[in-house]
């Protein structure tokens, strides 16, 4: 009986644990495809917005279940692509990067911290930036649309990345202070 008991337990745990995986996974995909299909600016500077949608897939590499980034990215770039919100290059860049932030695996212990969580989103703006010039170089399309030459907007790239994977890491910060404890007050 006892041995029935602990199965019962853990298939309800694996229950939960599979209700919160599919939760974070809408979540993710849900912002993803908000930031990535619905908020455009105006700033005409490449890379920028990488400020919205960077820091959720980051977010989402700290996730305890591999392979949740590249699942928002496939889920929330399909999103934004049934009601036009991005085309096929920009959703190639967004596997791009998803693929460079899950290559970091954030999602280890103690990964999650500074200098991981920069690396990753430096990394995945850079992944995005390669697509953008496989892709000019293959069609012949403007790398970007302020036509700067790719020094610059490599510059571009690495500082909107880093300031997106350090909004990341501040919100994960802010996560952990305002979680409750799971030990009872003294």
């Amino acid at each position: 009986m006892a041995d029935n008991s602990a199965a019962l337990t853990q298939a309800r745990w694996d229950t939960r644990t599979l209700a919160r995986d599919v939760a974070a996974l809408f979540g993710f995909s849900v912002a993803l495809a908000i930031t990535v299909g619905v908020i455009k600016t105006p700033m005409h500077l490449p890379g920028h917005s990488a400020i919205f949608w960077l820091p959720v897939l980051v977010l989402a590499g700290t996730h305890r279940r591999t392979g949740m980034v590249i699942g928002a990215a496939l889920c929330g770039g399909g999103l934004a692509m049934s009601f036009r919100g991005i085309h096929a290059l920009d959703m190639a860049a967004l596997l791009a990067a998803a693929s460079a932030i899950e290559a970091f695996s954030l999602n280890r212990e103690g990964r999650a911290r500074g200098l991981w969580m920069v690396l990753a989103g430096l990394g995945a703006h850079l992944g995005k930036l390669l697509v953008k010039l496989v892709a000019t170089a293959a069609m012949g399309v403007p790398l970007n649309v302020a036509f700067l030459p790719l020094l610059p907007t490599a510059a571009l790239y690495l500082a909107f990345g880093a300031a997106a994977a350090f909004i990341a890491w501040g919100v994960l910060a802010a996560y952990s202070r305002l979680r409750p404890s799971a030990a009872p007050p003294a």
